[in-house]
């Protein structure tokens, strides 16, 4: 596509409500208008999505869904109508023009015209409600995408290769393993534990491990010629102080040439979270997909067996002392109350 140049108009307010993956699709859901600039009909109204690679200056535009939003109309009061301020987008990482972008930082430009004159052009942002506005990682196939904020609350995009990933970790008595993939040299290589919030961190070598006994995550390759197989351990008594607080969390990272690269977490499913120090310690990915440890004040009970009659529902679940230790007193127990519907 040729060059476009886009200037970002400050007086429209935007407004992203939802950013969410569907498989490998993007979903991006918010709203945007300039007081005063009524959005009365959708027929008279053209939105065009166009996605920027920063580094390469590639552009491409992607589809976007003009959606009715009478409560933007509601909430402002202005005696403008704002109906048509809101819009869907659809990012689809299965298509080759997507993909063809390339590595690098991505901005998200929409141009809105009404009644066949051009409103203004301005970058997709501003942050999601909520307690949490942080959006979340994706892999697809060798790709990492990240979207983010930056210091204007603009939504980017962040795409690069996957360079290491984990397969499996394992607790063995006093110790945690990690096996995993990367395709850096391993004498020059190093696993980053980092907790961010205490400002703590360890590094431990990692050594060469068999091909044959690391299984790749399905769908997913390391985009190069080499690919080194690696395992580290770590004792779980040294591994507790890195998680010294209550609740506490620690990013995993491969540390080569003195950088940070990411140690991807390529599924984000539950791992079977570890119990050590009377603590559950959970496994999974944080918002930049990097394997990171969670520790939580107590041990949840584990269902291990559930049984379906006519009448009643039998489960058996293991508790940890923990967990029953929060309590002053037990003087009965209640699970659950089921009434069987006919």
């Amino acid at each position: 596509m040729k060059d476009i140049n886009f200037k970002h108009n400050n007086k429209f307010v935007r407004k992203i409500e939802k950013i969410e993956w569907i498989n490998k699709t993007l979903y991006i859901e918010g709203h945007a208008y300039i007081p005063g600039n009524s959005l009365e009909t959708k027929e008279s109204i053209n939105k065009d999505v166009y996605l920027i690679n920063t580094v390469n200056k590639r552009v491409i535009t992607v589809p976007v869904n003009i959606k009715k939003r009478e409560d933007v109309s509601f909430v402002v009061n202005d005696s403008n109508n704002y109906d048509w301020s809101g819009f869907e987008i659809f990012i689809n990482y299965d298509e080759h023009k997507v993909k063809e972008l390339g590595y690098g930082i991505y901005e998200l430009w929409m141009k809105v015209t009404v009644g066949g004159k051009i409103l203004g052009d301005f970058k997709i942002g501003g942050p999601i409600p909520g307690s949490n506005p942080r959006t979340h990682f994706k892999n697809t196939e060798s790709l990492r995408v990240f979207p983010k904020y930056n210091r204007n609350w603009d939504l980017i995009l962040e795409v690069s290769d996957i360079t290491s990933f984990v397969s499996s970790v394992e607790i063995n008595n006093d110790e945690m393993q990690i096996y995993g993939s990367t395709i850096f040299p391993l004498e020059e290589c190093n696993i980053l534990f980092k907790n961010w919030d205490n400002k703590l961190e360890r590094k431990y070598p990692i050594h060469e491990y068999a091909s044959s006994s690391i299984e790749a995550p399905e769908n997913v390759t390391l985009n190069s010629s080499s690919v080194n197989y690696f395992t580290m351990k770590i004792k779980l008594k040294d591994f507790s102080e890195l998680l010294s607080d209550d609740e506490s969390k620690v990013s995993c990272y491969i540390l080569y040439n003195k950088k940070r690269t990411p140690l991807t977490l390529i599924k984000n499913e539950r791992y079977q979270s570890f119990i050590f120090d009377k603590k559950e310690i959970a496994i999974k990915q944080n918002n930049a997909g990097n394997l990171t440890f969670y520790k939580s004040l107590t041990v949840s009970p584990i269902v291990q067996k559930l049984v379906l009659n006519k009448k009643n529902i039998n489960i058996r679940f293991k508790v940890h002392n923990s967990y029953v230790f929060q309590f002053n007193s037990v003087e009965d127990t209640y699970l659950l109350n089921f009434r069987r519907l006919k």
